[in-house]
């Protein structure tokens, strides 16, 4: 969809966007975009993840169980299901809930600020196959 370059935050409501229409959710060059909220069950059908460019986001959280795809097959390909955070240099924090993006294969986070994976005493399961490599984060946290 669409979005207005001057929209300062994208919220996702629970349960509104399992039959999102695309298997792309793509964020990028939004220059006002502050913060993305994704609650939790949304977009199940989502393998590529992409923010990019949004150089005044501060903060990213994604709720419970959302973006789903099916657990991948063996091996490792180009149409994997990806996720990709990149030069969002005000970026603050990123929250992924339980069970989210579980089926993604590929991980890539470049120069942000923090990070923060999962919640206190319980296991994520976020990205469960997933190799991660970080590139200039400051300060990393990883709870599980």
């Amino acid at each position: 969809q669409n979005m207005s370059p001057r929209t300062l935050f994208l919220i996702a409501k629970p349960n509104c966007c399992s039959d999102f229409g695309s298997n792309e959710f793509i964020v990028a060059n939004h220059a006002h975009l502050r913060l993305i909220q994704i609650y939790a069950n949304n977009f199940e059908n989502v393998t590529h993840f992409e923010v990019e460019a949004v150089s005044s986001l501060v903060k990213l959280s994604i709720g419970d169980q959302s973006f789903s795809a099916d657990y991948p097959t063996l091996g490792f390909t180009e149409n994997d299901p990806s996720f990709s955070i990149l030069n969002c240099s005000s970026l603050q924090s990123i929250t992924i809930g339980r069970n989210s993006f579980v089926g993604f294969m590929q991980f890539n986070i470049g120069t942000l600020p923090s990070l923060h994976i999962g919640e206190n005493n319980m296991e994520s399961s976020n990205f469960l196959y997933a190799f991660l490599k970080l590139i200039g984060s400051r300060k990393c946290m990883h709870q599980a």
